[in-house]
């Protein structure tokens, strides 16, 4: 049970950070902070979706999780160089990691009983 909250933990950070863009839209951070808040969601969503990917989940949800970390390094991929990420492209990516989220929790919770 621990391991599945750590995980879906991790996973939530991954999906929720990028959202600070929201917050700092009229005010975007300088001097390449962004890459920050661009790659620490990428690497911890990537070691996180490496642990679900060889897990006993359905292959949509691995689908679902492959999708998200996709959009996610091309987001990242395309913005690292600029200025600042529209806030936009940001939260499009994490409404398909919530996708992902919510499928992973249903599976991994659905195994226990309460």
């Amino acid at each position: 049970m621990l391991t599945v909250i750590s995980i879906l933990t991790s996973l939530s950070v991954g999906i929720f950070y990028p959202l600070s863009f929201l917050i700092h839209a009229k005010d975007p951070l300088k001097q390449g902070f962004h890459r920050f808040h661009l790659g620490m969601p990428l690497a911890l969503g990537g070691v996180v979706s490496l642990f679900l990917l060889f897990g006993d989940i359905s292959i949509l949800t691995k689908g679902l999780l492959l999708l998200w970390l996709f959009t996610l390094a091309l987001v990242t991929f395309i913005y690292w160089k600029k200025e600042y990420p529209p806030a936009g492209v940001v939260a499009v990516s994490s409404l398909l990691g919530l996708l992902a989220f919510t499928s992973t929790q249903l599976e991994l919770f659905n195994d226990f009983q309460v």
